[in-house]
């Protein structure tokens, strides 16, 4: 998640409408991708909380206080992650296991020195690696 800090309230306000939109826009993927019941509840929590998130942010919600939210909110992201990969194919698995570890440890290590700079770009590329790979296994 990247904080704006930048001075420009648009900015804060475009980065709320386009995180609510993304996580909105993955609630049929939670649908349609074979896992267990539980890890589907851990999947919409997630999209819920973050989607919402994203609207307090254009409501003008102290930033700070949305990046802090929505890293606890990764936590339920990553047991629907892996859970979902698991239950597809080889691919869908090792990245989906890749992204859970790396959405799991990058919020419980978010306030101490383990969490390097260059994890973010880690998780990024496996964020959009998932999101082909569920693209493909969907279609």
């Amino acid at each position: 998640m990247i904080v704006v800090k930048s001075g420009r309230p648009w900015a804060h306000a475009a980065t709320g409408v386009t995180g609510a939109a993304y996580h909105f826009l993955l609630l049929p993927a939670v649908a349609e991708l074979p896992a267990p019941a539980w890890a589907k509840a851990a999947g919409y929590g997630w999209l819920v909380l973050d989607g919402a998130l994203g609207g307090a942010q254009v409501a003008k919600l102290n930033p700070e206080i949305t990046h802090q939210l929505r890293s606890g909110a990764h936590l339920p992201a990553a047991v629907w992650v892996a859970a979902a990969g698991l239950s597809g194919t080889w691919w869908l698995a090792v990245v989906g296991v890749l992204f859970a570890i790396m959405q799991a440890g990058s919020t419980l290590l978010i306030n101490t020195k383990l969490l390097r700079p260059w994890t973010f770009w880690v998780q990024a590329g496996l964020n959009v690696t998932w999101m082909a790979a569920v693209a493909v296994t969907l279609a």
